[in-house]
């Protein structure tokens, strides 16, 4: 955060049995109307040996989902 000059932000460690369900269980919690990520935009062979995040996010959860990519 202090690379791109964030000051005012919040962190949460939230424990759970997978990631997705850390993520989709916090946003139901919070009140979330929006899930902002950013995905590794993985493609072929690494798209099908890693499975995408976002994706399932986007494929499991009723809120907007934001992602952008970490690629430059």
């Amino acid at each position: 955060m202090k690379k791109y000059g964030l000051s005012d932000f919040l962190a949460h460690v939230v424990k759970s049995v997978s990631v997705e369900s850390g993520i989709m269980n916090y946003a139901e919690k919070s009140g979330a109307d929006l899930i902002a990520m950013a995905t590794h935009s993985r493609h072929g062979i690494a798209h099908i040996f890693s499975g995408s995040l976002a994706e399932d996010i986007v494929n499991h959860v009723k809120k907007a989902v934001r992602t952008c990519s970490l690629r430059k």
